[in-house]
């Protein structure tokens, strides 16, 4: 009897746990944020996750969940 084979996906994002940080970023923080060019959209992504990273509970319960 041979086993079935599935396909598995690149990167499980269950598995990983910035996954739901940038969800976040995307979804809430900058839904609506327009940029006038690349330098600003990488300026204002910055800023951001440099604000994220001082919420040091929600972090650590992307790496719990």
């Amino acid at each position: 009897m041979r086993p079935d084979i599935e396909p598995l996906p690149a990167h499980p994002q269950e598995l990983m746990p910035v996954e739901p940080l940038w969800k976040g970023l995307k979804d809430d923080r900058l839904c609506n944020f327009a940029p006038e060019d690349a330098h600003q959209l990488n300026e204002e992504v910055l800023g951001e996750s440099e604000a994220s990273r001082d919420d040091q509970p929600r972090l650590r319960n992307f790496f719990h969940a």
